[in-house]
Order: structure tokens, then sequence, then C-alpha cells
């Protein structure tokens, strides 16, 4: 028999690797109103992943119903797991109006992935003019995949020039110019070779400045 963790938070996990899937939903759902939206994040997974879906939503409702912080964005996570998207991007927009964290951005990301580009690109401005500086890298990303290669420039241009106001954990997320940009770019870096990752954020910055970029000098 394997012995039981003594740190009681890892319990609802070493009940699932058992097999003893509803002890730890029991568990998670004491816990889960404990005004803590990670608790009610951990079971409502684990409803979802037990194919219990409706209990994961009412759970999410619950929580919101009690003013808990971040659950309108965590019915929407669950509800874009469920393949409800329409009801997602309807969540995201109530956790835009409810002030969470990053919830216009995730709204902004979801509708490009629905394909509703205009919206996408609207979100992600209104986050730019936030004070979102990195949203401008995935605004970037959206105009490239739409074909909008000027607009593309432009939306990592202002980007990396409001880098100074990203936070250090998302600041190589501005500086690393997108992938899907970087690729439509190779016409205008001379002889049409790809700039190389290894040249940094002085080539991503060159290239868009310039229209070309140089490695480091050996």
């Amino acid at each position: 028999m394997i012995d039981e963790p003594i740190d009681p938070d890892d319990r609802p996990e070493w009940l699932v690797e058992q097999g003893r899937v509803d002890e730890a939903i029991t568990i998670l759902e004491a816990r889960a109103g404990g005004g803590d939206w990670l608790d009610v994040e951990r079971l409502t997974d684990l409803l979802m992943e037990d194919g219990r879906v409706e209990e994961a939503e009412a759970h999410w409702r619950a929580a919101i119903e009690a003013g808990l912080p971040r659950a309108y964005g965590g019915l929407a996570n669950m509800l874009a797991d469920a393949g409800r998207t329409d009801e997602a991007i309807a969540g995201w927009r109530a956790a835009v109006e409810a002030g969470e964290p990053e919830a216009r951005v995730r709204l902004a990301a979801l509708l490009a992935k629905a394909g509703r580009m205009d919206e996408a690109i609207g979100e992600y401005q209104m986050a730019i003019a936030a004070g979102d500086a990195a949203a401008g890298v995935r605004l970037a990303k959206v105009y490239a995949r739409a074909g909008q290669l000027d607009e593309a420039v432009r939306a990592y241009r202002s980007a990396i020039g409001g880098e100074a106001v990203v936070s250090p954990r998302r600041r190589s997320a501005v500086r690393e110019p997108p992938r899907e940009l970087s690729s439509r770019l190779q016409g205008q870096h001379p002889g049409g070779a790809t700039p190389s990752r290894d040249a940094g954020t002085t080539c991503g910055g060159a290239l868009l400045n310039s229209g070309g970029c140089r490695g480091r000098s050996s």
C-alpha cells in the first residue's frame, strides 16, 4: 500500500492516483467554499476530467455569486474547454466588466481562435490603450495571420516601444518577434534568409525598423 501524503493539500491528488476520485472531489468541494479560486479550479478540473461538466459549471457560477476573485475567468475557461465557445466569449466579457486581470487579452485570444478577427483586434487595441504593451505582440500575430503585414509591423514596433511598462515576467514576450511575423518578413531580409533567434532582440528591432537584420559580429 502506498503511504498517504503528510501534507493535507496533496491528499486529493493522491486519492485520484489511487482511483478514488469521488473522495478527492468531496475534499475539494469542502475547500471550494473557503474563498480561494485555486481550490475551485482544482475541483472543477477534476469534475471536467470525470465528465461532470454541469457540476463544474455550477461550482463556478456559485463562486461568481459569492464574489470570488477570478471566478468569471474560471467559468469562461471551463466553457471553452467544453467547446461552448460563444458562452466562453460571453464569460470573458463578463470577466472584463468585473476587472479581472488579463481578462481582455484572454477574450481577444478566444475571439481570434474563433475567427472573429475584427473583434479580437478591437479588444487587443483596448488592452494596449489600458497600458498592456505585451498585448501589442499578440495583436501583431493576429494581423500577421490575417496577412496585414504593415499593421503587424506597427503593432510589434509599438509593443517594443512600450516595453518599459511591461512586468519582468512578460517582458520576454514583448522582445521576441512573433513567429508568424518573422516568417512573413523573410522577403524583407537581404537574400530572403530567415532572421535568426540567436541574433537577439537587437535583430528583431532592426528588422522592423529598417527592413533588414544582421547577426552579432563575430
